[in-house]
């Protein structure tokens, strides 16, 4: 069953991308929003759409890889991956997600070596020292594991099941919307922007759920 969170989200970026079609912005929360339903290739669609009007964006090129993975062309997305890292390779999300895709093809001593280097990057990645803590489990490294995986874990205790997943990256605004999703607090709201909508239309669907 699809959480309708997760639909009413698909369903603003949706409205948003026929409002303002030349918007990357849009487009490449769109692709994360479909991703999180289940539909990687419409997701690489829309990150494709992204990228035409952002072309040299890596993050772009780093969710497409990641919605190639989940397609099942893993080949393709370790390309797209390398592509994201020499455009930027200062991007700690990008780093991460080659790793992922390293990690799902079973090179798992480069996959280390790409969260390390993220977490070289942004010390505070949740989601790359969760996933190195469970590269180094597979090395048969129990010693060195423990670190990083307890590190993650007590940052996101509240949330484990869905830890252990390889997100892609989305916007401050999807990433609000996904702490939404697991709260029914009061929420603030940002008068004249489009936001204002994203959050009553979440509040309403939090709500529902």
């Amino acid at each position: 069953t699809i959480r309708p969170s997760r639909a009413c989200s698909d369903g603003l970026w949706s409205r948003a991308v026929k409002v303002d079609p030349a918007d990357g912005f849009a487009w490449n929360n769109l692709g994360s929003a479909r991703l999180e339903l289940g539909r990687p290739v419409d997701a690489l669609a829309a990150f494709t759409e992204a990228l035409r009007w952002d072309p040299r964006n890596a993050r772009y090129v780093s969710n497409g890889a990641f919605a190639r993975l989940r397609s099942g062309d893993p080949k393709g997305a370790l390309e797209a991956a390398d592509l994201a890292v020499s455009w930027d390779p200062s991007i700690a999300w990008v780093r991460k997600v080659r790793g992922d895709i390293l990690q799902a093809l079973g090179r798992l001593p480069e996959a280390e070596e790409e969260y390390t280097k993220a977490l070289a990057i942004d010390h505070v990645l949740l989601e790359a020292y969760v996933e190195r803590g469970l590269v180094r489990g597979r090395l048969g490294r129990k010693k060195v594991t423990g670190a990083g995986f307890q590190t993650g874990n007590a940052v996101s205790l509240a949330n484990a099941p869905e830890t252990f997943e390889p997100r892609p990256q989305v916007s401050p605004t999807m990433d609000f919307a996904k702490r939404l999703m697991r709260s029914t607090s009061a929420l603030p709201a940002w008068p004249g922007t489009s936001q204002a909508g994203c959050c009553r239309c979440l509040r309403e669907a939090c709500a529902r759920a």
